[in-house]
Formats: C-alpha cells, structure tokens, sequence
C-alpha cells in the first residue's frame, strides 16, 4: 500500500490532489493499492469518486507541524512504508519528523528549502532554474525531474489529434481553475459577448467544484447558444481534442493541453503558477497573457488580443501544436509510478 499526504480545498483548489490522483491510479496498474490521508474532508468525495480510500486526521492543512504526532501514529498503525507528499506547506522540521519514520517522496514546484526526503518529484517546465543536481548532488535522494514525469492520467498518453485544424477557428475551450476566484471565465466571456466578433465560435466552459461564481456562468450558458458550460468531466482529453484552441490558468492543465496539443493563451492566478507560465511564454509553447493579481483587466484584453491572433491563423496553431506535444507526451505518470515502486 502507498499513502498519500494532500489536500485540497476553496483556497488551494484541486491541483493537488488531481496531478496525486494520476499517480494514484498508474500505481494501482502496476498492482499496488493507494490511500489518501487529508486533513478535512473536503477533497473526500473527489478522492473517492476516483475510487480510493481516504483517512481524514482532522488537522489544519496550512498547518502541517499541528500534524506530526497523530500522523507519525498513523505511519506505525498502518505500517507505511513510503508517504508521497503534496504540499506547499510541508516546514523542515515536518519532513525531519515524518520521515524518520517513512520514506518521504515530496511533489514540489516551488524549491523552498533543502527537503530532507527520500525522493524529490518536479515535472515543471521551469525546473533548470532551481539548480537540484547541485543541491543535493552529495545527498542520497532520488529527483524525477522535467516534463516526462508529468502525471497526467492515462487519457492523455499517447494521443493523436486526428481533425484537421480549423481555419478560421470555430471552438475555444475556457478553464480557470478549481475555483476561479477571480471571476475569470465570466469577466472574459462577458467581454467576448460586447465585440460581437466571434458568434460563429462555440466556447466550452469547464467549472471546477469549487466554483463560486457558477450561478453567472450557468446564466450566461441559458441565455447564448454558443456557450456550454461542463462540469465533472470524466474524459477531457475529449474535450480539450474537439477545441481549436484554449484559454487555461496555469496548472496541469496547460501540460494536459500540451499533450493534446491544443494552442493555449496561459495566464496566472497564483503565485505557484507564475513560473510555469512565464516560461511556457518565453519559450514560444503557448501565448503568455499575464498575472490576474497584478491587472485582471489587462490579462483579460491579452486573452482578446490572443484569441484574434490564433482565431484565423491555422499555421500558427499548428506550429504551437507541435511544439507542445514535443514537450509532454502524457506517460509521465507511469514513470513516476515506476519509480516509486522499485524505491
């Protein structure tokens, strides 16, 4: 059995406990069983929806050291032997502690310490600029690092995009996160509404659970008949291969777009995600439309001015295509299950 330590909620969203559950279920093709450990319930019934059991210790998630002693008890009941972690608020001494009792395989993106674990897992676009070779070059632990160790479910392995690529654009997929605190998706098609430029495009609108704003998109969705909104999408690869192109928040789903290959406008609604969209920018893998906690509205009006550039320009969408699918094949996730069950 393989235990994991992540959360999810209102304020962090669901990215986490996605990117554990793809690990999750390429573990369990591989003939091992997989148990979530939360500090609430709230990603319980996500967790369980995908067919895995979950512990819930009754901590506080941005919190982690109020933890240590009940977990460490956990770890001995329960015989753990290996603990993948997903969290940005593990502390040093939480590491120390835990791992004394367990090997400790840590998913990061941020770099904020030296971890003390076992295995260090970062699949980002922009993980050269955290040096781990040199940090732990005399340290025995194990790093999974760059975009072929992005756990993305088994959708997404593999794919080939078999419709020719529509000119002029007919289709724009629209998702901002599990909770979309900005207000994102609503702001930006109310916007596309009033040009009145682009009624012969359909936009499909994925809703996360969190969602606080899904009354006004529902009213959106009744109200024009080129707007559909989705939610709980089981297979979204389908989804995303049926888009000519994209307009997503930072996260795993620009590396899910990126196996699909999907032309993609990015921008940021968290610190965490600014790295990885700038860099998707800087490299010409996607359109870089900005930071929304900086100037919601400028992000807004790059996304317009990034949906006009790619709306009538087929050869430009197949260039950003190719060199997405070039970047992430989509069998990340059975690579890193691969080498947690041989650690």
């Amino acid at each position: 059995m393989i235990y994991f330590r992540v959360d999810g909620n209102e304020q962090i969203a669901t990215g986490h406990v996605m990117r554990c559950i793809s690990i999750a279920q390429a573990i369990v093709e591989n003939g091992e069983d997989c148990t979530f450990i939360i500090s609430d319930d709230y990603p319980k019934k996500l967790i369980q929806s995908k067919g895995f059991p979950t512990l819930n210790i009754n901590s506080k998630w941005n919190d982690l050291e109020l933890e240590i002693e009940r977990l460490i008890e956990l770890i001995r009941e329960k015989e753990i032997k290996k603990l993948i972690v997903d969290s940005y608020f593990v502390t040093k001494k939480y590491l120390k502690e835990i791992g004394r009792h367990v090997r400790i395989i840590y998913i990061d993106d941020l770099n904020l310490f030296t971890y003390p674990v076992d295995m260090i897992i970062n699949y980002a676009n922009y993980y050269p600029k955290f040096n781990y070779e040199s940090l732990y070059n005399l340290k025995n632990i194990k790093l999974l690092l760059g975009c072929e160790y992005v756990p993305l479910r088994k959708e997404f392995s593999q794919l080939e995009r078999e419709n020719e690529i529509n000119n002029p654009a007919r289709t724009v997929l629209i998702t901002t996160g599990g909770s979309d605190t900005y207000n994102i998706a609503s702001r930006l098609l109310i916007e596309i509404i009033e040009q009145k430029k682009y009624e012969n495009i359909n936009f499909h609108v994925v809703s996360g659970v969190f969602n606080q704003h899904l009354s006004q998109l529902q009213m959106l969705e009744k109200t024009y008949n080129n707007i559909f909104l989705h939610y709980n999408v089981e297979k979204m690869s389908e989804l995303m291969m049926k888009c000519d192109i994209a307009v997503s928040a930072g996260g795993t789903t620009l590396y899910e777009l990126c196996a699909c290959g999907v032309s993609t406008i990015c921008f940021a609604i968290a610190d965490n995600q600014i790295n990885g969209v700038e860099d998707f920018g800087h490299n010409n893998i996607m359109i870089y439309a900005g930071d929304v906690s900086k100037n919601i509205n400028i992000v807004i009006q790059n996304i317009l001015k990034g949906i006009a550039l790619l709306y009538q320009n087929d050869q430009l969408r197949e260039i950003y295509s190719k060199r997405m699918t070039n970047l992430v094949d989509g069998c990340g996730a059975s690579r890193i299950a691969y080498e947690i069950l041989r650690f």
